[in-house]
């Protein structure tokens, strides 16, 4: 069963481990996803702008795949949660995964910062506007809902 983990330090320890930033600091929150083989992936929240905007840091481990629920825990919070109008994300132009990852989710591009990468390559600025995020909004919101339903309902009779 997938267990939701909602500790900064955790799971920012994971998310820094596997986008390969060794010197990182904790985000203000995080919310991660993990199982009876480990993690499966994890969101660090960092330099919140209350009423604008948050910056989110996104991995997945590279042999699981993110479960549907998560994408709506993970927007739910910043756009739900802290009522922000946008989140913002950087990925380095060298990593086709994530930029396929985060398009496929709805990020859309923003910029460029040139030099910016660890290795002097470009990093892209990608933003997601509330209005745009459609996993908070139905289907996946009531079929969230549905679950959390059926998982108390669960607990209750145990």
């Amino acid at each position: 069963m997938i267990e939701t983990v909602r500790n900064a330090k955790e799971v920012s320890t994971f998310v820094m481990r596997e986008i390969g930033e060794r010197n990182a600091g904790f985000g203000h929150a995080g919310i991660g996803w993990r199982d009876e083989r480990g993690w499966i992936g994890g969101v660090v929240y960092e330099n919140l702008e209350p009423g604008q905007n948050v910056w989110m840091s996104t991995a997945v481990h590279p042999e699981r795949r993110f479960p549907w629920f998560a994408f709506v825990e993970a927007f739910l919070y910043p756009f739900v949660q802290l009522s922000l109008p946008r989140v913002s994300s950087l990925v380095s132009i060298l990593n086709d995964k994530a930029l396929l990852f985060d398009t496929t989710m709805g990020w859309q591009y923003e910029g460029m910062m040139r030099r910016a990468g660890k290795m002097g390559e470009g990093v892209l600025v990608l933003g997601m506007l509330k209005e745009e995020c459609r996993f908070i909004r139905d289907p996946y919101l009531s079929k969230y809902k549905r679950k959390l339903d059926d998982e108390s309902l669960h607990a209750h009779r145990n």
